[in-house]
């Protein structure tokens, strides 16, 4: 295939990174248009960007049938409809996270993308980050034997009282009725996808909340949430966005039965205890660098399931099943009861 032509739909923080990352891969890839309802600012990010060709409405490219796919970085509850629109219209589809809100809106965007023989894959960066991969790696290598156990901890930087703003255009965030939700959705689904990557596919989940008396955002806080994996092991999954920390914490924890793989940030190291580790103490402690942005190693992706349709580690119907934890986790904060995953008519 020759290179592909690309209409970035949104030009907010996600779509300046798909562009640049696009932009980085122009000898297979070619950003052709953009489309954002704000005139002002479309004109400034093309102008910036070199980019001749934008739009304030979607159908405009969508018509053209020299864009090949689509890279739709919109608010949340906008992707089922822009994706569904694009697949009819026959262009691939690379979309942001969460891919939906909803089920249903998740379902009918992989019926669409099936029917209409064309690619869909989510934008889920946490699968090309150096870090969640060189885990990966080791966990594939049998640096901890048997899985047993699965930790995430997740704190913003200094939080607010409130714990969680998002400046100027990005303000949407902490909007449940645009966003489908706060740091669970927003930042939770990066770490669900992760935690499936590294253990399997979720069985059930039991999530409670936590809100401090000045939090007055109409969006979950702090979560606890404990998870049943399929092949038998446990996952904990902490986020408190209201818990005071001067910089950003996140800590990821692997545990096994003949050893523990640790990832932290502000350590930024990679903590490896295992039987295979040949040092003191059987523990090596490593840096590992981000050589490549993530989001170029995204984008690669992306071209290659389209134009080698090579597999995908992140498509449609694999980050639906990441949708589904969160999902599941507003459910059980809710009912104050375990959902199963499984049995339940709405996840596959």
């Amino acid at each position: 295939m020759d290179k592909l032509n690309i209409a970035i739909i949104g030009c907010g923080w996600a779509g300046e990174r798909h562009v640049r990352a696009f932009q980085k891969l122009s000898d297979r890839a070619n950003v052709s248009a953009l489309v954002d309802n704000d005139e002002p600012i479309l004109e400034q990010k093309a102008s910036e960007w070199g980019i001749s060709e934008d739009y304030t409405d979607y159908h405009d490219v969508l018509s053209r049938d020299d864009v090949d796919a689509v890279s739709i970085c919109l608010p949340h509850n906008i992707h089922a409809e822009v994706a569904i629109e694009s697949a009819c219209a026959g262009k691939h589809i690379l979309c942001e996270k969460p891919m939906a809100v909803r089920f249903e809106e998740a379902d009918s965007m992989i019926k669409a993308a099936e029917e209409n023989d064309v690619k869909l894959m989510v934008a889920e960066s946490a699968r090309f980050l150096a870090i969640n991969r060189k885990m990966k790696n080791l966990l594939d290598e049998g640096y901890i034997g048997n899985p047993i156990l699965l930790r995430q901890v997740f704190m913003p930087r200094n939080p607010s009282k409130t714990g969680y703003v998002y400046p100027g255009r990005r303000a949407w965030l902490s909007d449940k009725r645009i966003a489908g939700g706060g740091q669970w959705m927003v930042n939770g689904i990066h770490r669900i996808s992760a935690a499936r990557w590294f253990f399997g596919e979720v069985e059930s989940i039991y999530a409670v909340e936590y809100q401090t008396l000045d939090f007055n955002l109409n969006i979950e806080a702090n979560i606890c949430a404990t998870l049943k994996f399929v092949n038998g092991t446990l996952g904990q999954v902490v986020f408190a966005p209201q818990a005071s920390h001067f910089g950003i914490f996140d800590e990821t924890m692997l545990h096994g039965d003949s050893g523990a793989i640790v990832a932290s940030r502000p350590d930024g190291k990679l903590h490896i205890y295992s039987e295979k580790v040949d040092a003191p103490n059987n523990h090596l402690s490593i840096e590992v660098r981000q050589e490549t942005d993530p989001f170029v190693l995204e984008m690669e992706h992306f071209l290659d399931y389209v134009q080698k349709d090579a597999p995908c580690i992140c498509d449609g119907v694999s980050e639906r099943e990441s949708l589904a934890v969160i999902v599941g986790g507003f459910e059980s904060i809710k009912t104050g009861k375990k959902v199963n995953l499984r049995t339940k008519n709405d996840v596959k």
